[in-house]
This record gives structure tokens, C-alpha cells and sequence, in this order.
């Protein structure tokens, strides 16, 4: 829905969503109906969490209810009058929740990393024990082949 008009648009979350799932970093604007009838303001930012191969595993998005920040823009239009303190510290605000966004992203990419390697050092380790049962021969080595085979799925 157009924020100012309030009519329907098109699809632009399914752009977003899109987007974002191709390795982009989106920001999108929009206007949600409620159960109630009331309309809201969102301003939704993502950016995709990646493998080192660069696939898309994730996204991390933020999302923020923009109604009173609209509302108090259309009132400042309205009446001519400019609140520049106001605009400083929302701009500050925004600027932090950005860093704090791109903070985010960073630490779930560490977490994301992280779970590759201890995955990977966890095969091995399978693998290892894998070939020394089918060197000692007999029955033992059955279950740790199913196990192997688990992980590699």
C-alpha cells in the first residue's frame, strides 16, 4: 500500500525478499493494514548471511514501526516549521541502529563460520576413527560407518 495514498502497489516485499536471498542488503518502506483497520508505517532493513562461498544461508532484518516518525514529518510539512535538533538525533538514532545492525551481521557470520569448522573438524574425526575399525576388522566398525554416513548428509 502507498504510504501516502494508501492504495495497493506492487509487490515490493516479494522484490525485497528476493533481493535479499541474491545476496543484496535492501531497505524497504511500506504500509501494513492491521486486523483492527488501523494502518502502520514499516521501514525494514535486511542484509543476507553468507558462507564463505558466498550462499545466502540467512538474512538478518530489522524491522521498525515508522507511524509517529511519519506522522510527526507530515506535521512538519504541514505547518512549514523544520525541528532540526529532532532531525539530528532521529539521524543519530538511525545511524546507530545501523551499526549496531551491521555489528549483528558480523557476529552471525563469526557464529556461522565457526559452526563450518567445528562441523568439518567433527568428520574427520568420524572419518579417523572409521579407518582404524575397518583396520581392527569386525563387527564395531558398522555403527560408525552409519555415522559417517549421517554427517554427510
Amino acid at each position: 500500500m502507498d504510504a501516502w495514498s494508501r492504495r495497493p502497489t506492487g509487490n515490493g516485499v516479494g522484490r525485497f525478499i528476493r533481493r535479499v536471498c541474491e545476496g543484496h542488503s535492501e531497505s524497504l518502506e511500506y504500509s501494513v493494514l492491521l486486523i483492527d483497520g488501523t494502518a502502520r508505517e514499516v521501514a525494514s532493513d535486511a542484509v543476507p548471511l553468507e558462507r564463505d562461498a558466498g550462499e545466502t544461508v540467512a538474512a538478518l532484518m530489522v524491522n521498525r514501526d515508522m507511524t509517529e516518525t511519519r506522522e510527526f514529518e507530515k506535521g512538519l510539512r504541514a505547518t512549514g516549521e523544520r525541528n532540526e535538533p529532532g532531525m539530528a538525533r532521529h539521524a543519530a538514532e538511525r545511524q546507530r541502529l545501523e551499526q549496531a545492525l551491521g555489528q549483528a551481521e558480523d557476529r552471525i557470520r563469526r557464529l556461522v563460520r565457526q559452526q563450518e569448522a567445528q562441523s568439518k573438524r567433527v568428520e574427520r574425526a568420524l572419518s579417523r576413527a572409521h579407518a582404524q575399525l575397518q583396520g581392527l576388522g569386525g563387527t564395531a566398525a558398522r555403527p560408525i560407518t552409519r555415522a559417517v554416513a549421517l554427517t554427510k548428509n
